[in-house]
């Protein structure tokens, strides 16, 4: 028996369904995109991290850049989690 599930994907849910797969994956690699480039616009003081470049490159705050990068690693981990490429490799379009 397959573990595979079988749908059509040119009916309006089964295309709807597709669609929140491959949305589902864009996110994440998205977040995970992002979380790098704050990375590398933080800079490390020798005393802690500086969020500057990060604040200033997306108009925030000041102090508000390490906030962000806590809400980003939460939800890259989430999505990961969710593995939506296992996911996905567990439908057939048909």
């Amino acid at each position: 028996m397959s573990t595979r599930i079988k749908y059509d994907a040119k009916t309006p849910h089964g295309q709807l369904l597709a669609e929140s797969v491959d949305r589902l994956i864009e996110a994440t690699e998205r977040v995970i995109r992002v979380r790098r480039a704050i990375e590398a616009m933080s800079a490390d003081t020798g005393s802690g991290t500086t969020f500057d470049q990060v604040e200033t490159e997306l108009g925030m705050l000041p102090g508000s850049g390490a906030a962000l990068l806590t809400l980003l690693l939460d939800a890259e981990q989430k999505l990961t989690n969710a593995n939506v490429y296992a996911f996905r490799d567990k439908l057939d379009q048909g």
